[in-house]
């Protein structure tokens, strides 16, 4: 199985394509809902398989035609990042299904980075990110401001730290 290839934009124009797949699919990340939903409405199905033991995969047939295998064990914060995760191949390696593609989401390549940026900012928007967490009381110790944040956009503790972290916040 060959790498996915990078797609080679910078953070502004992944960011802006985030935000267009939110717009286009209403999604709001403050809300609880199935993330497999907005899989769905791109034209992707989501399955549990216990036999994915390393990393969840993206198997990208054509435009609108994708699946995307979670390991059913995965906590429903993770699955929902796993998912936009996988998105983001789908919209920035895939082109949409243009390019057809097979990947698991293992390693640290470029085209690893864009995905999990795109996840990030799918799910904890930076603008919408900042001003909430600039928000919480003060009297709130770093553990607390982050598993608010995780609590507040549905992601887990891990995700919410390291979207703070590289949004230098924390």
């Amino acid at each position: 199985m060959s790498e996915i290839q990078e797609c080679g934009w910078g953070k502004a124009v992944i960011r802006n394509f985030a935000n267009k797949v939110r717009e286009v699919s209403g999604f709001d990340p403050k809300e609880t809902v199935d993330f497999k939903d907005i899989v769905e409405i791109f034209g992707g199905t989501v399955s549990e398989d216990k036999d994915v033991f390393f990393g969840d995969t993206i198997d990208v047939r054509g435009k609108l035609d994708f699946t995307i295998k979670l390991h059913p064990l995965a906590t429903t914060e993770r699955q929902r990042f796993t998912l936009a995760h996988e998105l983001g191949h789908y919209f920035l390696h895939s082109k949409q299904g243009a390019v057809p593609l097979k990947a698991f989401r293992l390693g640290t390549s470029m085209a690893e980075q864009e995905a999990n940026y795109f996840a990030a900012e799918l799910l904890m928007p930076e603008d919408m990110f900042k001003a909430d967490f600039r928000s919480l009381p003060e009297t709130l110790n770093q553990d607390e401001k982050i598993s608010r944040m995780a609590q507040m956009y549905h992601v887990s503790f891990t995700a919410a730290n390291v979207r703070l972290s590289s949004l230098s916040l924390i």
